[in-house]
């Protein structure tokens, strides 16, 4: 820097910008000057150069060397790069320099360089990054800005898929190019109507995407994001790296949540996305007992990004396509009772889709266009519509051979069912069974509570297979058919029971 400037008559080494009060001074000076040594032509008397400094257009003093000053600058600022590599510094006043001819000179170079030294304000020259007009994070050149900005929209979007779209703005901006080169070269006779350059965003209808192929359309910071070099502490100054963490750590918001009907501290603290802990330690006042009421104010701190980064992108995806089902009615099965005779087959689509994610979340999304590669096949179920009993026969067939009624001077409460292909007994429907007993005029026998209410009692078995408590199915086994208890031959004595009051299993089975 210095050996650009030091042939200048006043110079702002900070901003590199004539000092333009202090050249019109040197000015007057030198045309002073030269109209004396017209006069002293003849005379012994030498003029000679002294040069004056100023700081922030405050004298300091006179050097009569201005190249050993400049070096003398110029090591202040090694020195300072020495202690901090990799960064460059420079001063943040503005250093005046005003050469002047004198017969004498007064110069006072070493204090001047004390004073200098001692006032002078060395800083580092970065880049800041500017988010919605506050700097957030330092960085020691643009390149590493631009590094950062790249790392950031990474973190949305696939490496590969952005090199390609950056590969292609690079061709729209040559295309552009050309084609403006064209027109600036083309005849005065030719119209000046042009035909559209590409942008950064394509059309829908431009883009030919192979299966399973995504490409961005564009990206973009929705918030205002700028970079400006700055003059700061060397410490501020941080590696790409480093600015990354600060950036996915997100800028604190702090607010305060008026309570509502209802509230709780632990529900604001889901809702809010913080911990119960972190909300007391803000709201001193509260503990994990406290009584919150709507319209309480509770102070509320959380991490919001600092960037908002809107990706757009089509891509073309194979989806399956659902089947139908096609349902027919059959008599001989009863209700719910169904089965399938064809099995669906999915079908396939190609889908291509246009995707807007605001910082990785899908906000939109639109079909552009959709291509049946397959047809779907229709599955056939058959449901069945005959009504069923509320009870299963619970035998391996046979009939009944003694009817519910009175019969030799007492009342039979139940049917008996004789004659069977086998001696298997199933429970009639779905329960838990309440009792497994022997002894007795029923002999062994089992009592099941239905869920519909009912419950049913199977007598003078063989065998039992289940136990008290034990839940059932309809159409189990849970016996073998017998003759215990008062009994004058094989069969199984039946009862249906609703509350305690007998029923006639007639109106309930098959």
């Amino acid at each position: 820097m210095w050996n650009k400037v030091k042939k200048q008559q006043a110079v702002d080494l900070r901003l590199k910008q004539p000092l333009y009060k202090h050249w019109i001074l040197a000015m007057v000076l030198l045309l002073s000057i030269s109209g004396v040594s017209n006069v002293l032509a003849s005379s012994d008397l030498v003029m000679e150069k002294v040069y004056h400094i100023y700081l922030e257009e405050e004298f300091i003093g006179t050097v009569e060397d201005e190249d050993d000053y400049l070096v003398f600058l110029e090591k202040l600022l090694e020195e300072e790069q020495e202690r901090h590599s990799g960064l460059t510094f420079d001063f943040k006043e503005t250093i005046g320099v005003i050469p002047e001819f004198v017969f004498i000179k007064n110069a006072n170079t070493e204090q001047t360089k004390e004073k200098l030294a001692e006032l002078l304000t060395i800083k580092a020259v970065a880049t800041a990054l500017v988010i919605e007009e506050d700097e957030v994070v330092y960085l020691a050149e643009q390149a590493a800005v631009s590094q950062l900005k790249k790392q950031i929209v990474l973190e949305q979007v696939e490496e590969e898929a952005f090199e390609v779209y950056v590969h292609s703005l690079q061709e729209e901006n040559l295309l552009k190019t050309n084609e403006e080169e064209t027109v600036s070269t083309s005849s005065s006779s030719e119209s000046d109507e042009r035909e559209p350059v590409h942008t950064s965003e394509k059309n829908d209808t431009e883009l030919e995407l192979e299966l399973d192929e995504k490409l961005i359309n564009s990206v973009s910071f929705t918030t205002d994001v700028e970079s400006k070099q700055v003059l700061i502490s060397p410490e501020k100054v941080k590696t790409v790296e480093e600015a990354m963490e600060e950036i996915e750590q997100g800028k604190e918001n702090q607010f305060y949540y008026e309570v509502k009907e209802g509230d709780v501290l632990g529900t604001i603290a889901s809702e809010m996305n913080v911990s119960i802990k972190e909300l007391l330690e803000l709201n001193e006042d509260l503990d994990k007992e406290s009584v919150i009421r709507a319209g309480d104010k509770l102070q509320i701190k959380t991490l919001e990004p600092y960037l908002e980064i809107e990706v757009v992108e089509h891509s073309k995806v194979e989806e399956e396509l659902d089947f139908d089902i096609e349902v027919k009615e059959d008599s001989s099965l009863f209700k719910g009772e169904e089965k399938v005779e064809r099995k669906g087959t999915p079908g396939l689509q190609h889908v291509e889709y246009k995707t807007v994610r605001l910082n990785g979340e899908m906000v939109e999304r639109e079909v552009l266009n959709k291509q049946v590669i397959e047809e779907p096949v229709s599955e056939i179920v058959i449901k069945g519509t005959k009504e069923r009993s509320e009870l299963a026969w619970p035998a391996d067939g046979g009939y009944i051979s003694s009817h519910q009624g009175k019969r030799w001077g007492r009342y039979h409460k139940g049917i008996d069912i004789a004659r069977p292909n086998s001696y298997s007994i199933y429970a009639a429907e779905s329960g838990t069974v309440t009792a497994v007993t022997s002894g007795g005029g029923y002999g062994n026998y089992i009592r099941i509570r239905h869920d519909n209410g009912l419950e049913t009692l199977y007598a003078h078995l063989n065998s039992t297979s289940v136990q008290a408590g034990q839940s059932v199915t309809r159409g189990q086994q849970i016996g073998i058919m017998g003759s215990t208890g008062d009994s004058t031959g094989i069969h199984l004595h039946f009862e249906v029971t609703r509350g305690g009051s007998l029923l006639n299993p007639i109106d309930y089975l098959p």
